[in-house]
């Protein structure tokens, strides 16, 4: 057990009504421009546009919350580009599998707009035992995070990992914790740009070795409102 509590993904029952949890969490604090249901079709945000008074590209404000039953499409499309820009392309199996856990009765899936779909998380109940035990109340587990190649390096992966930090607050969750890869040096910047830190655990995974971040979600040492980085 680390510092932080960590073992590895709160039961379902926590997840009850989480639609209308997020629905009254848009314009909180802290929360990256959400907007209401209706408004997800504006054409006011635009990925990069440029500056007409300097002839500079500027960056646009993202939109992240919560992922609609429509959006999978799209929010698999954005994995499958960042997995084939990474020269990692996956099959019709492992593309069905994120399908599947994406629109899970307890997953929690986000997006991020520009304003079209950009990014996409997903976060899950954790488990305990490195995600093999029961269920644990306490830890949210962040099961991916991926930006589309076009918006990388433009603060897409850090709004949704702190968007998806806030959620897991409001619905209670005491820690939150994430898998990479030891020498994926963009997704470590990312996780340590939004305060998490290393939990010490590590796992082997063929010749390659995952390690653990985590951060807790109340009291003094919460995760503070980092921006910049992406995945």
């Amino acid at each position: 057990m680390s510092a932080l509590g960590f073992a590895a993904a709160t039961p379902a029952a926590r997840l009850d009504g989480a639609n209308a949890v997020f629905t009254a969490m848009e314009g909180l604090p802290g929360l990256i421009s959400s907007v209401p249901h209706e408004d997800r079709g504006v054409d006011a945000l635009r990925s990069v546009g440029r500056d007409p008074l300097n002839n500079r590209h500027t960056i646009r404000p993202v939109n992240v919350r919560r992922m609609f039953p429509d959006e999978l499409e799209a929010a698999v499309g954005v994995w499958h580009a960042a997995n084939v820009a990474r020269g990692a392309p996956h099959g019709a199996e492992r593309t069905a599998r994120i399908r599947e856990k994406c629109s899970a009765s307890n997953a929690l899936a986000f997006v991020a707009l520009r304003p079209e779909i950009v990014g996409m998380a997903l976060a899950e109940p954790g488990r305990s035992d490195d995600g093999e035990g029961e269920l644990d109340p306490a830890l949210l587990h962040i099961s991916m995070v991926f930006v589309h190649p076009a918006a990388q390096g433009t603060g897409v992966g850090s709004s949704l990992v702190l968007h998806v930090l806030d959620a897991a607050r409001s619905l209670g969750y005491q820690r939150a914790g994430v898998w990479t890869y030891s020498d994926n040096a963009p997704a470590r910047r990312l996780y340590e740009g939004v305060g998490m830190a290393t939990t010490g655990k590590a796992a082997r995974v063929l010749t390659r070795t995952q390690i653990q971040y985590g951060c807790l979600l109340s009291g003094p040492s919460q995760a503070p409102r980092a921006a910049g980085g992406s995945e």
